[in-house]
């Protein structure tokens, strides 16, 4: 990831989360490039990505970056290459870790609120995920997190 520097400069972890991750360990090719960062707030990830591309606010309620997540396209057509050439989409889903609770009283995804907290470990993120193959991560380094 060309932003990859930036964001563990400024004290961010970065974790590829979800379909990617379960692609990878049973061996099968992925077009769905998810990575969720941590530990650093969503207008600093959101000017760091802005340099390298054109990011654009996913969240529902924009003014409480309410899923804190971001579209991103790079501006380089040699990553973008690169991407394509792997198996995956031109754009990336980035977003900082959330919990979700659900109100019973309300049926379908409506009734789930976020909070959004770039401060919540990866283990947070993991637990809120829909079903238990796409609760998990991996670092960096390679290493496989579960909730």
């Amino acid at each position: 990831m060309e932003f990859r520097d930036d964001i563990v400069a400024a004290g961010g972890e970065i974790f590829a989360v979800g379909g990617i991750v379960r692609d990878a360990i049973m061996g099968t090719p992925s077009d769905d490039l998810d990575i969720v960062v941590r530990g650093i707030p969503y207008d600093q990830l959101f000017a760091i990505l802005s340099k390298y591309g054109n990011p654009t606010d996913t969240s529902q309620n924009k003014e409480d970056k309410d899923f804190g997540s971001t579209k991103f396209v790079s501006g380089n057509p040699e990553y973008i290459q690169y991407l394509a050439d792997n198996g995956v989409a031109r754009d990336i889903d980035v977003m900082l870790p959330r919990k979700d609770a659900k109100d019973p009283n309300v049926k379908g995804h409506k009734g789930i609120k976020s909070d959004v907290n770039p401060m919540y470990t990866i283990e947070d993120d993991l637990q809120r995920r829909d079903i238990t193959i796409n609760a998990i991560a991996m670092d960096l380094d390679g290493d496989i997190i579960t909730s």
